[in-house]
């Protein structure tokens, strides 16, 4: 997930200044570093996904709620 937080083109001033500025106080990133740049990560891709999906309330599309709810249980919400 970190190379995906890292390659993943992003729209956000936001979450590149957060990154940019954690590279520029760090030579080499601790665990919690890298753990800090999955969630901001996470939490761009959750804010992206509300922005831009609207899923439809069928049973269908339970797992892509199931992968959002898991998410941020995961990563968000600590």
């Amino acid at each position: 997930m970190s190379e995906m937080a890292l390659m993943t083109p992003v729209v956000s001033q936001e979450y590149i200044s957060k990154n940019r500025e954690l590279f520029m106080k760090n030579e080499k990133l601790s665990g919690q570093d890298w753990r800090k740049i999955i969630r901001w990560f996470v939490e761009y891709c959750l804010e992206q996904d509300r922005l831009y999906i609207l899923l439809p309330k069928s049973m269908s599309y339970q797992s892509q709620n199931n992968l959002r709810e898991i998410l941020y249980k995961t990563w968000i919400d600590k």
